[in-house]
């Protein structure tokens, strides 16, 4: 393939040279032959990744490939309480995002820290180094997609070391200020169909997918290391949280919930089970509940209030486009439907 690649590029940079049929000709002929190549290797591919999907992870992702639709873009829902794009907008965001509000003004910053309280932060950096950053980096893949600030993995992997010192001096000031930058705290919200549904004429068939900054997700990963390494998060952590939980899964919640159904009707008796759904569990979680969670769980007081800050003072925006016209809308939600790799859902 990479092959073939290469020669079809050769052939079209001689035809933009020589400008004759033969090379043209050849150019072409090179080209049927790549694409020919990569719908080869496009059904080996498919017939590989069907033939080898035996966990359940791997039958999900196979399910929703089947189930997708190419006509569920989002249009105008019936469920608006006005026409147009700016309707669509208003319900889809007032639905996932309960209780956010419009964005006016420009953030002032920081209060009240003086500028000895910053150059105090710069040595009392332990809880980072720059080999934590390096690893925190490699946890994303390379082209994730960015958030509003353009910045893709693959960049913040090739930095070199003198940057990731800067990212480490940013780091530590931000978390002794209890400051998170306002470009950190921007997301970026897109909405896209759950599969399998008959009707898309309604806010709530429709996903958010929220895309933050990459550097903050790092500064994220890096403060979670900490606290799993050096303040042994998980052993505070309830012993039937299965999310969020290095060892633990679907999986394990799953054979944990049939070795308690087994257990009674092995021993001829009987076995009864409750099954709860919280609807916009996530939604609607007020921050200062996980704030509390923090609090009550040991965690150092000065990463819950940077943290606090970010709950409390991040925007999402996201746009619908109509006819080719782009109508914006920016919120503060109050919920942590955009919180990127997570902490609090650990706590």
């Amino acid at each position: 393939m990479t092959q073939l690649r290469k020669v079809a590029r050769k052939c079209s940079k001689e035809y933009y040279r020589d400008r004759d049929n033969e090379t043209w000709q050849n150019f072409v002929r090179r080209r049927q032959l790549l694409k020919k190549e990569i719908r080869r290797e496009k059904r080996s591919s498919w017939k590989k990744f069907t033939e080898q999907s035996s966990d359940i992870k791997d039958v999900s992702r196979l399910y929703k490939i089947v189930q997708a639709r190419e006509d569920t873009q989002v249009g105008i829902l019936s469920d608006s309480t006005t026409d147009g794009p700016e309707g669509t907008l208003n319900k889809l965001v007032d639905t996932h995002f309960l209780g956010s509000v419009r964005r006016i003004g420009w953030d002032p910053g920081p209060k009240g820290k003086e500028g000895g309280r910053y150059q105090d932060a710069l040595h009392s950096g332990h809880f980072t180094t720059t080999e934590r950053i390096r690893w925190a980096i490699k946890q994303f893949g390379n082209t994730k997609a960015a958030g509003p600030d353009g910045i893709k993995p693959i960049v913040l992997k090739n930095l070199p070391d003198n940057y990731l010192e800067n990212l480490k001096i940013l780091f530590v000031c931000s978390l002794q200020a209890g400051y998170v930058p306002y470009r950190w705290r921007q997301s970026k919200v897109i909405f896209i169909p759950k599969p399998g549904k008959e009707d898309y004429s309604k806010a709530k068939v429709f996903r958010p997918i929220t895309l933050s900054s990459f550097i903050f997700k790092m500064m994220e990963r890096v403060v979670l290391n900490y606290l799993e390494v050096e303040q042994a998060i998980y052993s505070k952590l309830n012993t039937n949280q299965h999310a969020f939980r290095k060892g633990s899964s679907c999986d394990s919640a799953l054979s944990s919930m049939v070795n308690e159904i087994e257990r009674p009707i092995l021993n001829n008796q009987y076995a009864l089970a409750i099954f709860l759904d919280i609807a916009g569990a996530f939604d609607n979680l007020n921050p200062m509940s996980c704030i509390r969670g923090m609090q009550q769980k040991g965690i150092p007081p000065r990463i819950a209030d940077w943290y606090g800050h970010y709950l409390q003072k991040r925007t999402v925006k996201t746009s619908q486009r109509d006819n080719g016209q782009q109508t914006p809308d920016q919120r503060h939600p109050p919920g942590w439907h955009s919180v990127p790799s997570g902490l609090e859902p650990r706590l």
